[in-house]
């Protein structure tokens, strides 16, 4: 198929045909003997991958999968989509331990000190230790009060659900600079509420990109195989002709 052709199949200009084709992202079109560039379905099934590409990830990701696989590189190709991949497996994890912890709220159990823990009492209902109570509190993350009688630190039934959330985000990967900005959100119920509906707007996004990558490996696979199927090709004219 000549260029308008193939732009008008997937909706672009024939201009973006050509800069794809220039960068390498496109197989380079054979010409006729009028001098016009000549398409096929390799083409029309590599312009398909790049566009599912750039929906599931990014363009410059796209674009580099694109130009490994007309280089030959298949293998680096996939193990950039891989990589790619894995990132947003992990996004969502973390995403969901947050949400998670934000919506955790921990068995109320009786205290010596109507409801208030000791140290001791609250890292053992989170199973660590109380030594890493202290660093979060050294770190800004928790304040516990103090017995005006022994000055021993207690910790109140909201102050345990704050250190049982930080404690998810710490296992989710989150560094304590980062869970110091998440608990500065959380000085209300309101400020909460508000975090959490966007957590959850952001968990409806991966979701969805996570049917685009779906959609993505399925427009790749079929350039693949059509790449697969010109490159014998050209091996059996080669051949043919020695």
């Amino acid at each position: 198929m000549r260029t308008a052709a193939l732009a008008r199949a997937v909706g672009v200009s024939t201009q973006t045909i050509r800069n794809l084709e220039t960068r390498g992202i496109l197989p380079p079109a054979p010409r006729l003997a009028n001098g016009y560039r000549s398409y096929g379905e390799c083409h029309l099934a590599a312009l398909h991958a790049y566009r599912a590409l750039t929906d599931a990830f990014d363009i410059a990701t796209a674009g580099h999968i694109l130009i490994l696989i007309q280089a030959g590189e298949v293998d680096s190709a996939l193990r950039t989509i891989t990589a790619r991949i894995c990132r947003h497996d992990a996004e969502r994890h973390h995403l969901d331990d947050t949400i998670a912890a934000l919506q955790y709220d921990p068995p109320k159990q009786q205290s010596a000190h109507h409801g208030l823990r000791t140290i001791t009492e609250t890292a053992r209902a989170l199973h660590i230790k109380a030594s890493t109570l202290r660093v979060w509190e050294g770190e800004g993350l928790l304040e516990p009060g103090r017995s005006p009688t022994t000055g021993y630190r207690h910790y109140s039934p909201s102050l345990v659900r704050r250190a049982s959330l930080i404690l998810t985000l710490r296992r989710a990967g989150l560094g304590i600079p980062h869970i110091r900005d998440l608990l500065s959100t959380l000085d209300t119920d309101q400020d909460a509420t508000r975090l959490l509906e966007a957590l959850r707007e952001r968990h409806q996004q991966l979701s969805q990109r996570t049917r685009r990558i779906v959609t993505a490996m399925s427009r790749l696979e079929n350039h693949l195989s059509a790449w697969d199927g010109t490159q014998q090709s050209i091996e059996d004219t080669s051949s043919g002709q020695g």
